[in-house]
C-alpha cells in the first residue's frame, strides 16, 4: 500500500470533451498530460483519470472528469481518499493575469473569478493549496472572459502554447523535486 505521508497529488483543471480539447480553459489539462507522457505514465481511464506514478508512489495526477466549474467534489474525495493534505495537491489551471506563456507557482490565495479554483476552495474548506498558474493573457478589449478562455488557441499561438506547456511541465518537476517554497524562489524569478 501507498504510504500517505509522502504522497502527493497533482491536479490538472479543464473541462472533459473534445468540445473543449484545445480551449485556453483546458492548459491544466494539457499541461499534466505532457508531463505524464514524458514520464512514461500510463492512463487509467477511470472516472478519475488518474496515473500511478513511480515505483516509489510518491505522487498521483488526476484530471477531474467534470465541469471546470464543479472539479472542486472529484479533487477533495481523491486527496482524501488518499490521505493527502491540501497543501500537498498542487493545482494546475490557467491564468489570465499572466501574460501567455508565463508560470508562476502560487503558495494559496483567493480565486480571482476562477470558477474551477473557487470550486476547490469549497470542496477542500481551505485555499491553502499551492497553485501553478499558466498564463494565458487576457481577452481583447470588448471580449467576455468566459468566450476567451473557451475559446481554442489560435495557429498563430501555437508557439507561445508549446513554451506555456514546457513551462508547466518545468514547474511541476521543481514542486516535486523541491516543495512549494523552495519552487516558488526559483520559478517565480527564473522561468
Amino acid at each position: 500500500t501507498m504510504r500517505a505521508e509522502g504522497l502527493r497529488l497533482v491536479a490538472g483543471l479543464g473541462n472533459p470533451g473534445v468540445r473543449y480539447e484545445d480551449t485556453r480553459h483546458n492548459i491544466g489539462f494539457r499541461a499534466l498530460d505532457a508531463w505524464a507522457g514524458v514520464e512514461g505514465w500510463q492512463c487509467d481511464d477511470g472516472a478519475a483519470w488518474e496515473w500511478h506514478g513511480p515505483p516509489d508512489g510518491r505522487v498521483l495526477c488526476l484530471k477531474p472528469q467534470e465541469f471546470m466549474n464543479v472539479s472542486g467534489p472529484p479533487v477533495a474525495r481523491f486527496a482524501r481518499r488518499w490521505g493527502i493534505d491540501s497543501t500537498r495537491v498542487l493545482v494546475l489551471h490557467d491564468e489570465l493575469d499572466l501574460p501567455a506563456g508565463r508560470v508562476k507557482l502560487k503558495k494559496r490565495g483567493g480565486t480571482a473569478g476562477h470558477r474551477g479554483l473557487a470550486s476547490l476552495v469549497d470542496s477542500l474548506g481551505t485555499s491553502h493549496f499551492p497553485r501553478l498558474r499558466l498564463g494565458i493573457g487576457r481577452p481583447a478589449p470588448g471580449q467576455a472572459v468566459v468566450d476567451f478562455v473557451l475559446e481554442a488557441f489560435s495557429g498563430a499561438e501555437q508557439p507561445v502554447v508549446s513554451e506555456l506547456i514546457a513551462n508547466g511541465v518545468a514547474g511541476m518537476e521543481l514542486w516535486l523535486a523541491s516543495g512549494t517554497d523552495s519552487a516558488m524562489n526559483q520559478l517565480n524569478s527564473g522561468l
